[in-house]
């Protein structure tokens, strides 16, 4: 089933529609930088273009757009920020909990590429915020454990510099 979905992929209306959604996203963030308000999307998009379906009343599947869109270019910095920092300091602090970590950040970013329900639905908002409590944790952790290893490494180096 897969390899035939992504087969008829090109020639599949959902294709056309998610391009169409971004498009829309970034035209509603052009003439709005800071953001149309949360859960607005969809209001706003009525306000864009004429929409005839009851489906059509969706919001972008892309929680990053969305989140440009409704929230502005600073949460959407923010963000990224978080998410980027999050990387880099799993990466950097090689630990049993790496690869459970960057595996979290990959699917939630895979995940948030392609579907909105973390923004637009309470039980997405509320496992995203599960999510990233998860991760702020780790990164807490990370913290705590580089602040205990500057301090034996300055206590180390004033013993040595006593001697």
């Amino acid at each position: 089933i897969l390899g035939y979905r992504l087969m008829n992929l090109m020639s599949d209306n959902s294709l056309a529609e998610h391009l169409n959604g971004y498009k829309d996203s970034l035209t509603i963030f052009m003439s709005n930088p800071l953001g149309v308000g949360l859960s607005q999307y969809t209001a706003y998009i009525d306000n864009l273009k004429t929409v005839t379906l009851p489906w059509e009343y969706q919001p972008v599947h892309n929680i990053f757009l969305l989140l440009l869109t409704e929230s502005g270019i600073l949460a959407l910095a923010f963000f990224t920020i978080f998410l980027v920092n999050s990387t880099k300091k799993t990466l950097i602090n090689k630990s049993e909990d790496s690869k459970p970590t960057l595996s979290i950040i990959f699917c939630l970013i895979l995940i948030g590429l392609f579907e909105h329900y973390f923004l637009s639905l309470d039980t997405g908002r509320f496992l995203l915020i599960i999510v990233l409590a998860l991760l702020s944790s780790i990164m807490e952790k990370h913290i705590k454990k580089e602040a205990v290893s500057h301090k034996s490494q300055a206590a180390h180096a004033q013993s040595q510099s006593l001697t």
